[in-house]
């Protein structure tokens, strides 16, 4: 049976990734995680002094849908499986100038973004950030990042020429 341990020198931790991966390549602007319950992002530079933007997505554990079919059942906080469909939708916009990504969590179960359900922050709160206002836990799902220096780290001229090739 294999095992995976730390202290193996082809593992590589969270950090060993940032280090030895995303911080040392410069192409790399935006990280995409998982696993980790909820939602959340941040910004570090990396070695080039460059921000690399990071999402964290995780909504497995979101099981108001079964609530909603079945109203008081226990093992609702318990069933795996039954999940609301949440997702991250990103929206690209390269417009010189402007270039930034628009971010907004949306359900397939609800047919809805967050924003648009009026109980969205009371029904997933508590559990995932109660140290937030209802505004701030709506404000995580549905934001835009401002690519700022984008047009200068990726200039259109040398995407025109790699294509060409």
């Amino acid at each position: 049976m294999l095992r995976l341990s730390v202290a193996e020198p082809w593992h590589n931790d969270p950090e060993a990734l940032w280090t030895k991966f995303i911080a040392a390549n410069d192409q790399i602007f935006l990280v995409l995680n998982g696993h980790e319950e909820g939602a959340a992002r941040r910004v570090d530079l990396n070695r080039y002094g460059h921000k690399v933007y990071q999402l964290l997505s995780d909504y497995q554990e979101r099981r108001q849908s079964f609530r909603d079919v079945a109203p008081g059942d226990p093992r609702t906080d318990h069933f795996p499986g039954v999940g609301d469909g949440w997702m991250r939708l990103l929206e690209f916009d390269l417009t010189p100038g402007r270039e930034r990504v628009h971010v907004r969590t949306h359900s397939t179960y609800y047919h809805a973004d967050a924003g648009d359900l009026p109980h969205y922050a009371q029904w997933y709160k508590a559990h995932e950030h109660p140290e937030m206002s209802d505004e701030q836990f709506l404000d995580a799902d549905d934001f835009t990042l401002e690519l700022g220096d984008f047009a200068k780290r990726f200039p259109r001229e040398q995407a025109a020429r790699k294509t060409q090739r």
